[in-house]
C-alpha cells in the first residue's frame, strides 16, 4: 500500500469516527445548539449559496449569448469558451461564484465547530476538501485564461 492510500484511509476513518461519535451525543444538547445557531448559520448558507448559484448563472449567460445553434454546441464549445472568458460578465460571475463557494465552505467549518461536539471535529475534513477543490479549480481556470491571453 502506498503512503497516499494510507493517509486517505486514515482521513476517511477520522470522518467515520466523527460521524459515529454523534450517535453518543445527547440529542437534546445537540438539537439546542442547532436551534441557537440556525438564524445566523442558516442565513449565511442561504446567502453564500445564492452567490454561488448567481455566479454560475452569470457565467452561463455570458456563454449562452454566443450559442447560435444548440445542436452544434459540442463542435463550437471551445470557441464559445474562448470568447466567453474574454468578457467581463464571465469574470464577474466567476468571482461571485468563487465568493459563494468559499463562504459556504467556511460557514460549514464554523458550523461544525460551533454546533457539534469536539469529538466530531474530524468532519472539518469535508469543508477543507471543498475549499481546496474550490481554490484549485479556480486557480486552474485563471492559469488557462492567462495562457490563452498570451
Amino acid at each position: 500500500m502506498s503512503t497516499k492510500t494510507i493517509k486517505r484511509g486514515l482521513l476517511w476513518s477520522l470522518v467515520i469516527f466523527s460521524l459515529g461519535s454523534l450517535v453518543f451525543t445527547p440529542f437534546d444538547s445537540l438539537w439546542s445548539r442547532v436551534i441557537s445557531s440556525l438564524p445566523w448559520l442558516g442565513t449565511g448558507v442561504i446567502v453564500s449559496e445564492a452567490f454561488f448559484i448567481g455566479g454560475l448563472i452569470i457565467m452561463a449567460m455570458s456563454m449562452g449569448l454566443k450559442i447560435r445553434n444548440p445542436l452544434r454546441l459540442r463542435k463550437e464549445l471551445k470557441s464559445i469558451l474562448r470568447a466567453s472568458v474574454a468578457t467581463k460578465p464571465f469574470w464577474v460571475g466567476f468571482w461571485v461564484n468563487a465568493l459563494g463557494a468559499v463562504a459556504s465552505g467556511i460557514l460549514l467549518g464554523v458550523g461544525i465547530c460551533v454546533v457539534l461536539p469536539v469529538t466530531s471535529w474530524g468532519l472539518l475534513y469535508l469543508p477543507l476538501v471543498d475549499l481546496t477543490a474550490t481554490v484549485v479549480i479556480r486557480r486552474w481556470a485563471l492559469e488557462v485564461h492567462a495562457r490563452e491571453c498570451d
